[in-house]
């Protein structure tokens, strides 16, 4: 009966950890689909500015990676709690917060700064 209870305790972590692994998965092709629409409308819009507008531009875009970096960690509690679930929720703020970028980006392009 004790070698049956661990056999299916094994085999629980197993099926879970795969469970994790595929949905982690499927959140990283998510991010990357978004990242490259982020991309694709950034460079859009940078072609269409002045070198001041641009200077001004590749400025905000990377204080926006970083603060999103940052603002990601803390809303997962990666630093602190760490695992699975914070891994998930730091990938599903950063394309949170990549679509919001996209959303911005899209409205300066569309209407103007």
């Amino acid at each position: 009966m004790r070698k049956l209870t661990f056999t299916i305790i094994i085999f629980l972590i197993l099926v879970t950890n795969s469970f994790a692994q595929t949905g982690e998965t499927e959140l990283n092709k998510e991010l990357e689909k978004t990242e490259k629409e982020l991309n694709f409308i950034y460079n859009k819009l940078i072609d269409r500015l002045n070198n001041i507008d641009k200077k001004a531009l590749i400025i905000s875009q990377k204080d926006w990676i970083k603060f999103k970096e940052s603002n990601c960690n803390f809303r997962s509690l990666k630093e602190s709690e760490g695992g699975v679930i914070a891994n998930k929720m730091f990938i599903d703020c950063k394309i949170q917060s990549t679509k919001l970028r996209i959303t911005e980006l899209k409205d300066l392009l569309e209407n103007g700064l």
